[in-house]
């Protein structure tokens, strides 16, 4: 696949979104949220990093609301939704329009206040606005070097000083070490089999998803392209867009990344 493809236009049509929920366990929104909180938010309350949880809900629901969160991209609202259940300023941005109205549906369930933002993440125009800015399930490098180091630079331009970045991602190294040509998932609903190619020259995974609903055998196939960093990269870029502080995690849990890491759990911080 050509990595100038616009692949993402069209991958998340369709009931892939449908497969994504049925396919992340609550348990990991609540960890992903937990991190958050822990680890980023923590000391914008004056609580130590890593506090425990009940210290953080302790914190009078004001301090809580005056920080805010961007998460880009969105989907679905999976993320945006929990962190506005626990007392954040939040906003959601996603190019999909069918994200986005599944999204506002699910805010209008939940009751809870979101600001949900159709666009592209490349063309986040905020400045200074955001405490925290999270880009969750292995939503970086979808675009060309240059795309993607523009919204580097669009996420550091829309921070405050001092404000945190957070992604997680897969390093080269795990993916050249782990690398398969081909994996299966089934969840509730639907089953999906996945087939990659590395292409080296790029640095880039090359995937084609065969998703099947099981209720109707209806199935479709998507491809996608992500170019893949390693950390030395990684510190470059995003040092060239303003970053300092880097920090690497094998999960959400906060454990030390090491060469045995399957996930890499990113941290930059805006200077």
């Amino acid at each position: 696949m050509n990595n100038t493809v616009k692949w993402f236009e069209e991958f998340f049509l369709g009931f892939w979104g449908a497969f994504q929920d049925s396919f992340t366990p609550e348990d990991r929104t609540q960890l992903e949220a937990d991190f958050i909180e822990r680890f980023l938010i923590a000391p914008m309350l004056q609580l130590p990093r890593n506090a425990s949880l009940a210290d953080i809900s302790g914190v009078p629901q004001l301090s809580r609301n005056s920080l805010k969160i961007m998460d880009v991209p969105c989907g679905r609202g999976r993320i945006s939704i929990e962190l506005a259940k626990r007392g954040y300023q939040v906003i959601g941005v996603d190019f999909a329009e069918e994200a986005i109205k599944t999204a506002n549906a699910k805010k209008q369930e939940e009751q809870v206040e979101v600001e949900f933002h159709q666009f592209d993440m490349r063309e986040i125009h905020w400045e200074s606005e955001f405490d925290v800015v999270v880009c969750l399930f292995g939503s970086f490098g979808y675009f060309s070097d240059e795309d993607n180091e523009k919204f580097v630079k669009a996420v550091s331009k829309s921070l405050k000083p001092d404000g945190w970045f957070l992604m997680d991602s897969i390093e080269y190294g795990q993916l050249a070490r782990m690398f398969e040509p081909k994996s299966f998932a089934e969840t509730e609903d639907f089953y999906v089999l996945e087939k990659r190619e590395m292409d080296f020259q790029t640095s880039r995974i090359e995937c084609e998803w065969t998703t099947i609903d099981k209720k109707n055998g209806r199935f479709s196939t998507n491809k996608s392209s992500i170019r893949i960093y390693t950390i030395a990269e990684l510190i470059k870029l995003f040092e060239s867009a303003g970053f300092c502080n880097f920090e690497f995690f094998s999960n959400f849990e906060g454990s030390p990344f090491t060469i045995d890491s399957k996930r890499m759990y990113f941290l930059a911080q805006k200077t």
